[in-house]
């Protein structure tokens, strides 16, 4: 890796994104009205008509903020204007580019935080998660993770349990991004390291055993009140993660 997960920089002016790299970029979702204004006006009509059916102002703003930044971000790669650039959906609206290109891109966001990932020619997924103690309960945890995971979180120190809990979610909902089939993939057929002191991997898959193999994890240090977690085909790329500013 070219740089650790945790070393933010500002990108260089000309930006290349190679076959052997991932970019990840993060970037603020509480963007002045002015901001917002001009990033809505580099969405396609359905992305605007999409933003307008949240209910409450807040979730409509982070969607303009998260799609326009995307889309700024993209025509750096691109060469395009960010109003030109078209998407496609899968049946699980899995967004990709509607272009002739092999750039893949995942993008997740939590309270005022934004993560993009990039890469050529190879599937990803990423989340992030701000860490709410509240939300963890040992219902939540039983539901949501498989036996493994639950047995090996109820292990560790109760003062880190909460950490530990967001540390496998967005290991989990990572890789479920990555398939691009939502939570139509079943949470208990796959399992994750759990141990904070173990590196973030696949460890096992009941939907294809040979999955272990194909991906390779780097959990992202953002910001004490968050999580995230990257996932990516491979082992031979290089790691760059910048902070993104208009």
């Amino acid at each position: 890796m070219t740089q650790s997960a945790s070393e933010w920089v500002v990108p260089p002016a000309h930006l290349t994104l190679a076959d052997d790299a991932l970019h990840i970029w993060r970037a603020s979702l509480s963007l002045p009205p002015q901001r917002l204004l001009s990033l809505r006006q580099t969405l396609s009509p359905d992305e605007i008509a999409r933003a307008d059916r949240f209910r409450f102002p807040i979730h409509r703003d982070n969607f303009i903020a998260a799609r326009g930044q995307l889309r700024a971000i993209l025509s750096r790669y691109l060469g395009l204007e960010a109003a030109q650039i078209p998407f496609h959906y899968s049946a699980h609206r899995k967004p990709s580019l509607g272009l002739d290109t092999n750039i893949h891109f995942n993008l997740s966001h939590s309270q005022e935080m934004v993560l993009y990932a990039f890469t050529r020619g190879r599937e990803l997924g990423v989340d992030i998660e701000w860490i709410n103690a509240q939300f963890v309960t040992d219902d939540v945890a039983k539901h949501y993770f498989s036996p493994f995971e639950y047995a090996a979180l109820n292990k560790l120190p109760e003062a880190i349990r909460h950490e530990v809990f967001f540390s496998i979610w967005t290991r989990k909902e990572a890789y479920i991004k990555a398939h691009g089939e939502g939570l139509s993939l079943p949470l208990h057929d796959f399992e994750v390291t759990v141990a904070p002191e173990e590196t973030p991997k696949l460890l096992a898959s009941r939907i294809e055993p040979t999955e272990v193999t194909l991906w390779s994890m780097v959990e992202l240090h953002l910001h004490p009140h968050y999580k995230a977690t990257v996932i990516v085909e491979g082992t031979d790329w290089h790691l760059n993660c910048w902070d993104y500013s208009p």
